[in-house]
């Protein structure tokens, strides 16, 4: 019964949270002017849209070489042709679920279809999610100097700005204590659960003591080095791949766009709803709006930058969950194939 309870009350919120960010989604529409965001987004550059496409997919597949560098440091004979479908079939899901609470099923899909154990498919993905958190922090604290040195905000903006820059320097500063000292860090988990997060103390102190154990091996393999490189080539790649989806509507420079990108980025995962919908977007074309450009074109750039986003992502994950069904229902039929060979050669 609490089981049951517990689902129904995650469904009712992800639903709540889905119908807040379309309503944000509206409210954004309905006050640049329907006509007016058709009318910027029927003059976009389709030259800048399928540059920008086509980086965005590079970028998943960069994306996709991190984790697998992880999977081949502890399951050497894992190909990447056959981790690619459960990377992509992992980052749709994600992208529909509050928090990318979604990655909790990478593990059990790498399990199944790649072999590793489930305990060191957690520890990846907390590896990669701890890696990106800091590039994260990093390029949104220059985001927000950005912003609050060249933009000519409100007041009321500025004075939020700079306690946001606080906040990520010091989770930032957090961050590097986790990953280089693990005593450390154990205590200070210890002591936050104990306040605010005791019934889950154990689950999140066995989840940091994975996050060690991948990372030791990752260490021990010396694929770090690689690892770093490739985050670093696939948030590159991100932001310019965002750059190339706005500038298809808009006739604004690298800088402004890709800080106030940054920035919405943190708000959309501030907000927990999935994929960020509404909440990225608002924040983007207002940020955007005080760089000079008209809040429609703003809003039309973020739309139709996101929507090619899950286009991409949606094509690759459908295409790879239909992969992967078609080759276990291939293996399925291989296997009793060979059963009903067997039972022939007994009888």
């Amino acid at each position: 019964m609490l089981v049951n309870s517990s689902m129904r009350i995650k469904k009712l919120v992800n639903i709540s949270l889905f119908l807040l960010g379309a309503g944000i989604l509206g409210l954004m529409v309905f006050l640049s002017g329907p006509s007016r965001i058709w009318e910027a987004a029927k003059g976009a550059d389709w030259l800048f849209i399928v540059s920008g496409l086509a980086v965005f997919a590079l970028y998943l597949f960069v994306r996709s070489l991190r984790w697998h560098v992880m999977i081949k440091a502890i399951k050497n004979d894992v190909k990447l042709v056959e981790f690619m479908p459960v990377y992509f079939l992992n980052f749709m899901i994600s992208n529909v679920t509050p928090g990318r609470s979604g990655e909790a099923v990478a593990p059990f899909l790498m399990k199944r279809h790649v072999g590793s154990s489930a305990g060191m498919g957690f520890s990846i993905v907390i590896v990669d999610r701890i890696l990106d958190i800091l590039f994260t922090m990093g390029i949104a604290a220059l985001g927000f100097m950005y912003c609050t040195a060249f933009l000519n905000l409100p007041q009321s903006l500025t004075i939020v700005f700079y306690p946001a820059i606080g906040i990520l320097v010091a989770m930032t500063g957090v961050m590097t204590v986790i990953v280089f000292w693990r005593k450390g860090a154990f205590a200070l988990l210890r002591h936050f659960t104990g306040v605010f997060f005791r019934k889950r103390q154990r689950q999140l102190l066995d989840g940091l003591d994975s996050f060690y154990e991948g990372l030791g091996v990752l260490r021990k393999r010396k694929v770090m080095p690689k690892l770093l490189a490739y985050a670093a080539v696939s948030w590159s790649l991100l932001a310019f791949s965002y750059f190339l989806r706005v500038r298809a509507v808009l006739d604004s420079s690298a800088l402004p766009i890709l800080s106030c990108w940054i920035i919405s980025m943190c708000i959309g995962m501030a907000s927990f709803i999935p994929s960020g919908l509404g909440s990225s977007q608002a924040s983007f074309a207002y940020l955007l709006s005080f760089t000079g450009s008209d809040f429609a074109n703003a809003t039309a750039a973020a739309l139709l930058t996101k929507f090619i986003a899950l286009g991409v992502i949606f094509a690759l994950g459908l295409g790879s969950l239909f992969w992967i069904r078609r080759k276990s229902d291939k293996i399925h039929r291989r296997d009793t194939e060979i059963a009903e060979k067997n039972n022939g050669l007994m009888e």
